[in-house]
């Protein structure tokens, strides 16, 4: 039976270093530059802040996905949001809705805190629209990412 929880980054993290590297391996862009460097001090200082907002699926005890928002306010608009960090759910998992019913769980916690506006960021390798969309959320805007190279002397 999978169940669904809001979790704190100490709780989580250990059971979710393999899945951290997994989704690094799949799906984000700068694996082939870039080692994967996970900085628990911001994730720390972030849910110190009561910024932070893990929402994690277990099966058995097991975590087979997890969704990580970060909350702030809207500087447009006063209203708090929460924008997604990061989203893995393992292969198996895929396709038999648990993603759809962990953004759901998430939609509802984020709605008990007065979270009114959900930004979702998808990887263009794999940008999934059927899956937010079928959520709720609608395309506003795109994101470009350039990785600025602080090695490269000419930059200094």
């Amino acid at each position: 039976m999978i169940t669904y929880n809001r979790e704190t980054i100490s709780t989580f993290i250990e059971d979710a270093m393999p899945l951290l590297r997994r989704y690094w391996g799949e799906a984000d862009e700068r694996r082939e530059s870039t080692e994967m460097s996970l900085d628990l001090g911001a994730y720390t200082v972030l849910e110190e802040k009561d910024m932070l907002r893990i929402y994690t699926a277990s099966e058995d005890g097991d975590l087979v996905g997890f969704t990580i928002f970060v909350v702030s306010p809207c500087v447009h608009t006063g209203c708090l949001k929460a924008s997604s960090e990061i989203s893995y759910i393992e292969k198996q998992y895929r396709g038999a809705s648990l993603i759809d019913l962990l953004f759901l769980y998430a939609e509802l916690e984020l709605a008990k805190e007065e979270v009114s506006v959900m930004v979702f960021t998808l990887k263009t390798e794999f940008p999934h629209e059927n899956l937010v969309e079928r959520a709720g959320f609608k395309h506003v805007e795109n994101i470009y990412l350039k990785e600025i190279l602080l090695s490269d002397p000419s930059l200094k």
